[in-house]
């Protein structure tokens, strides 16, 4: 079995590590035990599953969502160890060595002091503009396509959040947001971006449905083979001549009604 991807619990491996191993040290007294042991396991990982792209995610400091809903999440939990927490850099900085993406899980306002007080309202509002209560205490990996793509969907939204008085310039990168979607939370997810239009957000959005991209853009950026065809604004890029000659199929595009078929 060869996987496309390997996803690391690097918050795992550490712990891991760090109780596989007694306590190591560097002659001037810096513990190393769990970084050497860490770097055992990733070059046992790596031999194992040679040339597959692996990603490694640590849980990032601050909030997050369990905190609000379970009060006890994680409160019988000993703090992590010193010794432990002396490490987690040179870890990091391990993990790049390995040529290894890092993704740290968390709120990108976590270091924005008046943004935390306010990460209850909104993790809330998120939840309920993306209707996902229903999925709040569901595991990730037991969720329909669907159903992640809406969780993933809503994670951005809320780190797009801020409050209404910073009313600044962001940007929200989509791709393929619809894919597993059925008719009903396509139409939610077009109404939600569209509304986020007028919060000061640009919105970028790789697609491959035309119908969409015609009720949706602006403008539109056609490509083939990773070259622009066309740039402009939607109606004039999306021509029958254009679309058939890119596509190399038989495109037709009614004008009366915003639909684009093709046989």
């Amino acid at each position: 079995f060869r996987p496309d991807l390997v996803l690391i619990d690097g918050s795992s491996y550490i712990y891991r590590a760090f109780h596989a191993l007694p306590p190591l040290t560097t002659t001037k007294g810096k513990p190393t035990g769990a970084t050497r042991g860490f770097a055992s396991m990733l070059r046992k990982l790596i031999s194992t599953y040679p040339n597959v792209p692996m990603v490694m995610i640590f849980d990032a400091k601050g909030p997050n969502f369990r905190n609000d809903f379970y009060k006890e999440y994680k409160a019988n939990r000993p703090p992590m160890p010193n010794e432990l927490r002396a490490q987690i850099d040179d870890i990091k900085k391990l993990s790049n060595l390995f040529n290894l993406e890092i993704i740290e899980m968390g709120w990108i306002h976590e270091n924005n002091e008046s943004y935390s007080f306010s990460y209850s309202d909104a993790l809330e509002e998120i939840i309920n503009i993306c209707d996902l209560h229903s999925l709040l205490f569901r595991r990730f990996n037991t969720l329909s396509g669907g159903e992640q793509k809406r969780v993933n969907f809503a994670r951005i939204l809320l780190q797009l959040w801020i409050p209404k008085i910073d009313n600044y310039s962001r940007y929200l990168l989509l791709d393929e947001p619809f894919t597993n979607l059925d008719i009903f939370h396509e139409l939610k997810m077009l109404k939600i971006i569209k509304s986020y239009l007028s919060k000061n957000i640009g919105v970028l959005i790789v697609l491959h449905d035309l119908n969409i991209a015609r009720k949706l853009a602006d403008n539109v950026t056609l490509m083939r083979d990773g070259k622009t065809i066309r740039q402009g604004p939607t109606d004039e890029v999306l021509q029958e001549d254009l679309l058939s000659k890119t596509f190399n199929t038989c495109i037709k595009v009614n004008d009366t009604s915003p639909k684009i078929t093709f046989f």
